[in-house]
Order: structure tokens, then sequence, then C-alpha cells
């Protein structure tokens, strides 16, 4: 591949990296607003701006949560795009595959 065409296919995905960050993070915001009227009702003093600042704030995470994200992403590669991953190390390149069909 070319450096002309590698800056096309990168151009193309910072574009859809940033559709999918926009249409992820809009889901992110409306879950945590719906966690706070669950537990707040209208009984708050947060704004709109407040609440995306607050769910763009990473969380420690441990082992145990680690591993659930990457329980959670094999299922939405499997359920959403039809591809699987053949390693999830985080020291090594990802290789992803098609699923095989049935």
């Amino acid at each position: 591949m070319n450096n002309e065409s590698l800056t096309n296919v990168e151009e193309i995905l910072e574009r859809e990296y940033k559709s999918n960050f926009i249409d992820n993070y809009a889901n992110l915001i409306a879950d945590n607003i719906a966690s706070l009227y669950k537990h707040c009702g209208n009984d708050h003093q947060l704004t709109l701006q407040m609440l995306m600042t607050m769910s763009k704030d990473d969380f420690p995470l441990d082992d145990k949560d680690n591993f659930i994200i990457r329980a959670l992403v094999r299922r939405k590669l499997n359920k959403k795009h039809n591809l699987m991953l053949s390693s999830i190390s985080n020291d090594k390149i990802v290789k992803i595959n098609k699923k095989p069909k049935n």
C-alpha cells in the first residue's frame, strides 16, 4: 500500500472512529442521565454540560473489569459485526477474523 492510499485509509478510519465515538458517547450520556434520574429524580444541580463532561471521566479498572470488557468486546464483535478476535492480548497486535458460518 502506498503512502497516498494509506493516508486515505487513515482519513476514512478517523471519520469512522469519530462517528463511533459520537454514537457511543451519546449512548453513555443518555445512560448516565437515566441513572441520575433513577437515583435522584430532578433533585440535583447538574447541567447537561456537566453530565457530558462527567461521562468522559475515566475509572480505574482492575483485572476483573478488563476481563468483563474483553468479553463484551468479543460479544459485540460477534453479534453486531460477525467478527472475532484470534488474539486479544494487550501486548500483541490484534488479529481479526470473520466469524465462521455455521
